[in-house]
């Protein structure tokens, strides 16, 4: 599995709504949590920048969603945290909705990272995420932040109480009868604990579009620029059809998928196409070179 250099990660732009973002560009890990979690922190921690996500000891203030791009195809949002009071109560409701909405319809998305602080973790808009997640079957892992706030006793004693919560939204269904519980990484991002592990859980969520890039060898891996994305209101054709669908497409046997390396969210779309013709990305090798 190819490990991404999350050091170049880049940002790209900030937008005021959901519907706004950036369409068929590529696999996408949310960072989502209550307000204050520390998201920006956490991302400033994996990619080793200490200001590529603006950051704010006052919860709430951070209200857009900002997109990073890792690599071409492999991008990262920051989502504003949800549940601060002081947003006007039509607002917070206009967001959790268009949140539900996001979950359930954004076709790329392949996984939310789930932030919790290690002192007041499960609140109910948290436990209202890993509903949807479940609901929708996107993949999440549930990080537990500023954990050097705590002792090594008193970190235990909170997994311990999350993972049990956490087992009541660990369902088996028919395509997946045997679900693994979902993981929980205590992570601290002053001291940079838990960051690397959290690196190779995104590192999986994307692999359905970095192995592509190890069998045709491709090295450059800049991140694209704001220009070369595709944009709503720039969309003229159904977008389903091109490069992504292609390549985050699963297998399934008598209904059942293949646990090979395929997109987590290929399979909750139940897609059954090939991976992407390499003669077709061979044509996009233009969009991996470093814009001049």
């Amino acid at each position: 599995m190819l490990k991404l250099n999350y050091q170049r990660t880049k940002f790209i732009m900030s937008s005021p709504s959901i519907s706004k973002l950036p369409i068929n560009n590529g696999l996408e890990v949310a960072f989502v949590g209550v307000s204050n979690a520390g998201k920006s922190s956490l991302l400033n921690a994996l990619c080793n920048q200490k200001s590529l996500a603006k950051t704010s000891s006052t919860p709430g203030r951070t209200q857009l969603i900002n997109l990073f791009a890792v690599a071409p195809y492999v991008n990262l949002v920051d989502l504003p945290g949800y549940g601060y009071a002081a947003v006007p109560e039509k607002l917070k409701i206009e967001w959790q909705k268009s949140l539900g909405t996001y979950l359930e319809k954004r076709e790329y998305l392949a996984g939310i990272v789930l932030l919790m602080d290690s002192r007041h973790p499960l609140k109910p808009l948290d436990q209202q995420m890993l509903q949807w997640c479940v609901e929708f079957s996107v993949p999440v892992v549930v990080v537990l932040t500023k954990t050097d706030k705590l002792t090594q006793s008193e970190l235990m004693k909170q997994i311990r109480k999350v993972e049990e919560a956490l087992i009541a939204f660990t369902i088996a269904d028919e395509n997946n009868p045997d679900p693994q519980p979902i993981e929980i990484i205590p992570v601290s991002s002053m001291k940079k604990r838990g960051i690397d592990k959290l690196a190779n859980v995104l590192d999986n969520w994307f692999s359905p579009v970095t192995s592509k890039y190890e069998e045709m060898g491709i090295t450059d891996l800049t991140p694209p620029e704001r220009e070369q994305l595709t944009l709503p209101d720039e969309v003229k054709t159904e977008v389903n059809t091109g490069f992504l669908s292609q390549a985050l497409s699963s297998k399934e046997t008598k209904g059942k998928t293949n646990k090979q390396r395929y997109s987590p969210t290929a399979r909750r779309l139940g897609t059954s196409k090939p991976f992407v013709d390499p003669k077709k990305l061979q044509n996009k090798k233009k969009y991996f070179k470093k814009s001049k």
